[in-house]
């Protein structure tokens, strides 16, 4: 999510992957309606939801699964997730 000025509201983890992975362009959301008190508890709210959310590990390992069957141009660790913990989910895929 970017404001009116390209400003980052939400999602610079998705950025630095984005650079990392070296693409050039990233689809965005632009919030062109929002004050800049409603920037600032936007910020807040959506590094709240992250530390509520919980992973579904069984989505999460299909998808993990998927993508190791695939020939990628990355490595999986990219994702933030250590190899012993991608297998882990995998392996649980299997169970």
């Amino acid at each position: 999510m970017l404001d009116e000025s390209n400003e980052i509201l939400a999602g610079h983890g998705r950025y630095l992957a984005a650079k990392e992975l070296k693409l050039e362009t990233v689809p965005c959301i632009i919030l062109e309606h929002l004050s800049n008190q409603q920037k600032k508890a936007y910020r807040i709210a959506d590094n709240k939801l992250t530390e509520l959310g919980k992973w579904d590990e069984n989505l999460l390992g299909l998808e993990f699964e998927d993508l190791s069957k695939l020939d990628l141009s990355f490595d999986l660790n990219i994702t933030g997730f250590e190899t012993t913990e991608i297998d882990l989910l995998i392996d649980k895929q299997s169970k």
